[in-house]
């Protein structure tokens, strides 16, 4: 689950999808990582590039 920007409670949603993209900088910093509400196609988030 995404991290909650200021806190707070994570969304409740049914159908959560992670999408990774994958960039040559991979190896030193991850992959880019979003997640998405799958019913209603909106930006839930972002994974920590580490």
């Amino acid at each position: 689950m995404p991290i909650v920007k200021g806190g707070g409670e994570a969304p409740k949603v049914k159908h959560l999808y992670k999408v990774t993209f994958k960039t040559n900088m991979d190896l030193v910093l991850g992959p880019i990582v979003v997640y998405v509400d799958g019913d209603t196609k909106k930006i839930l988030g972002y994974g920590v590039r580490e």
